[in-house]
């Protein structure tokens, strides 16, 4: 079978490699920061190049294009979530998971760390995949800022998954989408009304990509929450299914 990811880059050859102008983003958004008034995320800023420098995504593009593009989604919308702590969060999202950085040693406040903290995708010794992401979800409730970030972590990669993911993990971060992340913004929009609207906006808005994955990929999606999921047989089932 072609995968959908192959006939991309059939007809653009040059689509995995296109590479965004880092220094271009990196001045706009410091511009922004400045006007705003925003220092946490100002340092968040030169704290994760430095961090991040030399690594790389999966499609060989620098890796820091993935939280100034997660920023840049942030930018575009008006809402008073949209605060300093958010935005720094989200520009070190991964340092923890990928850069080897601890939470202790990130000198930023509370809500910053723990935004990252809760972020962070990391396995305890002897943890099933299934007891991971049943605790990965949960503790996401924990921070509002992780919660709102998750969602546009995932809206990015959405976005650029078929041009870089290979066809299983993408069908079962579709599935994962659907069945755990949508029920947890959901859960966050009660959790905090206060932020409902932008939460709403980013369910939405990855509910409408994953359904589009869905089909391209023929993934067949269960309308099943994660706590019906009784054991680590019926989650891999889930992750794993297609038609």
């Amino acid at each position: 079978m072609t995968h959908l990811r192959d006939e991309i880059l059939k007809e653009n050859p040059d689509f995995a490699g296109r590479v965004v102008d880092v220094e271009q983003a990196t001045l706009f958004l410091r511009a922004w920061l400045m006007g705003k008034g925003w220092n946490e995320s100002l340092r968040a800023l030169g704290y994760m190049k430095t961090h991040h420098a030399g690594q790389t995504r999966k499609d060989g593009q620098p890796y820091i294009i993935h939280p100034l593009m997660m920023v840049s989604h942030a930018m575009s919308i008006n809402d008073e979530n949209i605060t300093d702590d958010l935005i720094a969060t989200l520009l070190l999202h991964d340092l923890r998971e990928d850069a080897h950085v601890s939470i202790a040693e990130m000198p930023f406040n509370g809500r910053i760390k723990n935004g990252v903290k809760y972020m962070s995708l990391i396995r305890f010794d002897d943890e099933s995949k299934y007891e991971l992401k049943k605790r990965y979800y949960n503790e996401l409730l924990e921070s509002k800022e992780a919660t709102i970030g998750k969602g546009f972590d995932r809206y990015n990669n959405l976005t650029t998954m078929s041009a870089s993911f290979p066809e299983e993990k993408v069908r079962k971060n579709v599935v994962e989408t659907d069945m755990l992340l949508l029920p947890t913004l959901k859960k966050a929009e009660e959790l905090w009304p206060e932020a409902s609207n932008l939460l709403h906006l980013l369910r939405t808005s990855i509910r409408g990509i994953n359904d589009v994955y869905a089909l391209a990929y023929r993934v067949q999606l269960r309308d099943a929450n994660f706590v019906n999921v009784k054991d680590a047989k019926d989650y891999s089932e889930l992750l794993t299914q297609a038609v």
